[in-house]
């Protein structure tokens, strides 16, 4: 069985408009050249005495951060200003690690696109939140219940 990565995508509800749902799933286009986060090299380096769950985590919270810089940037459109996280299981090597300085140690670089990717999960904030993201959590949502989510 080929080993896989779980890259967290920072995305806003535009993207996750684009997925195709079904009762059993989602489906999502993850192209060439997007941005993510994942456990990199660099992070397990940097966080040594962490676990596996430990560093995925870190590595989830940098892509809700990132979600956030690209909520604000749209901030007077109609895309909600909820932040959104689609987590994906994509063979390793889809994403390399990102070699700018200001990047956070999980960020990667999606270098081979994936035109049907499974969804593992999606993550929104409340729609209580809407722009306020101080100390606010993500909900989870399992990728059938992406029509359902509440969006502001």
């Amino acid at each position: 069985m080929p080993q896989t990565t779980r890259l967290y995508v920072p995305a806003t509800f535009d993207d996750l408009d684009a997925a195709t749902v079904t009762a059993k799933g989602a489906r999502w286009t993850l192209p060439a050249g997007r941005s993510a986060h994942a456990v990199t090299p660099d992070l397990r380096d940097a966080l040594p005495d962490e676990d596996d769950e430990s560093l995925e985590w870190q590595a989830f919270c940098e892509a809700a951060d990132t979600s956030a810089a690209l909520v604000t940037s749209r901030a007077g459109t109609t895309t909600p200003a909820l932040r959104v996280v689609i987590s994906l299981d994509v063979p390793d090597g889809v994403g390399q690690p990102s070699t700018s300085d200001t990047d956070a140690l999980s960020a990667v670089t999606v270098t081979q696109g994936i035109s049907d990717a499974q969804v593992a999960a999606v993550h929104v904030d409340e729609v209580e939140v809407a722009g306020d993201f101080a100390d606010a959590d993500l909900l989870w949502y399992a990728p059938e219940e992406i029509p359902s989510i509440p969006r502001v």
